[in-house]
């Protein structure tokens, strides 16, 4: 993969990372300041969330979009194609948004992506949400899983079974259409659709 040479680079050293798809990083990996269009999605992605934003985004040689933790620093790296097919509406936008979403995720939530026996359910609960950004961004159920089953092949342990991915992608959009307060975390349960009030507490 080429290394881009038009801006100043730096090397980045992932201590752990996470790809989405599974990807294997093959080459050292040199990072360099992110455009206005990868800014603005990420705006997208914090515009619909109340969390405050704890990461930097670059343009690196990856794969596609990944959450990198290099010494006390937290990364979004993106493939500059990755985003460049993502400008128009339609189903490449929907996948880099549900990507982009995850690895904020990641970030916001305060995983560590390391190897131990936590890592799946960081994965889990990253998807749940990027389904919840999703929600709020108006996917609707087909957009959201766009691209999706790119993640039927990992073979890593470090991610969970594809049918558990989108279980959690589905269960974050339903937290996304049923909240306007922020995201509650995975193992929360939704709460009652805006159009139901809750049921009254038993008599006493």
């Amino acid at each position: 993969m080429a290394v881009p040479s038009a801006r100043a680079q730096e090397l980045v050293t992932p201590e752990a990372a996470c790809t989405y798809v599974g990807a294997a990083f093959d080459e050292a990996i040199y990072a360099f300041a992110a455009n206005q269009q990868a800014e603005a999605f990420v705006t997208e992605v914090m515009s619909v969330v109340r969390l405050p934003r704890n990461f930097t985004v670059q343009a690196a040689n990856v794969p596609r979009i990944a959450a990198i933790r290099d010494g006390d620093r937290r990364l979004i790296l993106y493939n500059t194609y990755v985003l460049q097919q993502a400008r128009q509406p339609g189903p490449a936008r929907w996948a880099a948004l549900r990507e982009l979403a995850h690895a904020a995720g990641h970030h916001l939530l305060h995983h560590d992506l390391g190897t131990g026996p936590q890592r799946p359910l960081e994965e889990l609960e990253a998807d749940d949400f990027s389904g919840y950004v999703l929600a709020r961004l108006r996917a609707n159920p087909a957009q959201a899983v766009t691209g999706l089953d790119s993640t039927r092949a990992i073979t890593s342990d470090l991610y969970p079974a594809w049918p558990l991915r989108l279980e959690a992608l589905r269960a974050g959009l339903q937290k996304g259409d049923t909240s306007e307060a922020h995201y509650f975390g995975f193992a929360g349960s939704a709460p009652p659709p805006k159009d139901k009030p809750p049921p009254p507490p038993p008599p006493t």
